[in-house]
């Protein structure tokens, strides 16, 4: 990864950058402390460079919104400043590696992971979506994949989720050096914001479906993108509900899709349960 940045270089006379942190979705990103919080670890996160020494008025005003924004499921964001004519943020740190990380190592060693791990891991990134939706100002994420959600779990405990890269796809340039095949090469955007159109609630449905999708399939060969998922690599131990569900997230007319994030994510939970399909004749 080519960066801009050096370690030791420092950010608003406190922000002191100490490494690259590859995996971490959208933008240039770095480990750094916090010199005014006892050298707390933090996240600083690069944007697109601007003109001048402020933010523009929308990107601040949704800057703004993302402070506000608190979800254990979230990637909170602490601070935030311009450094060299380019924007940036500061994050909570946290120690976990992308989703996009694990499908890319589960694809390359022919590993399945758990259904009861996706399935909980599903619930809790559906939830910090819902969360972003129901603040005063709602927040759409637009721009959601396994790139942008990670995960940590310690021994003996439950996994931790944390959703980051809230409304920053316009904002932010793509980690390059971030997993290419599952994580990178997705089509994950919404027919409507192909057309241009401002993202909703039913655009960030659309990138939970398309996640979901992701999550309950076989691999593809190596050197193919995921999608779109054939029927072949559907997994047998997957109920035919759980895709029926992610199909209406995933409608290309936004209307058709469910009317939130929660009533998506009951449907896919009781999908969850039903039968599997019985087994092709002999």
């Amino acid at each position: 990864m080519t960066t801009r940045w050096a370690t030791g270089e420092l950010l608003d006379q406190r922000f002191e950058l100490v490494a690259p942190a590859p995996d971490r979705g959208l933008g240039d990103s770095w480990k750094a402390v916090d010199r005014r919080f006892k050298n707390r670890p933090v996240l600083v996160k690069f944007l697109r460079a601007v003109r001048g020494s402020e933010l523009p008025e929308e990107l601040a005003d949704h800057v703004n919104a993302l402070r506000s924004l608190k979800n254990p499921q979230v990637m909170a964001v602490v601070g935030h400043g311009v450094h060299g004519s380019v924007p940036f943020l500061v994050h909570e740190f946290f120690e976990g590696r992308s989703l996009g990380t694990g499908l890319d190592e589960a694809r390359e060693s022919g590993t399945l992971l758990p259904l009861v791990l996706l399935e909980a891991l599903f619930a809790k990134v559906s939830a910090g979506v819902a969360a972003a939706h129901a603040q005063p100002r709602p927040v759409m994420h637009a721009g959601l994949n396994p790139g942008s959600v990670l995960v940590h779990r310690m021994p003996g405990e439950d996994f931790q989720v944390r959703v980051l890269d809230f409304g920053l796809r316009v904002w932010a340039d793509a980690d390059l050096s971030a997993p290419l095949r599952s994580a990178r090469n997705l089509e994950y955007l919404a027919p409507e914001q192909r057309d241009g159109r401002p993202p909703t609630v039913q655009t960030d449905l659309f990138g939970l479906g398309a996640l979901l999708r992701e999550m309950v399939s076989t691999p593809p060969e190596v050197g193919a993108t995921m999608t779109p998922t054939a029927a072949h690599r559907r997994r047998e131990d997957v109920s035919p509900a759980v895709w029926d569900v992610a199909g209406v997230a995933l409608h290309p007319d936004p209307a058709q899709r469910f009317e939130s994030v929660e009533a998506f994510l009951a449907e896919v939970q009781r999908a969850w349960q039903q039968p599997l399909a019985p087994p092709p004749a002999p």
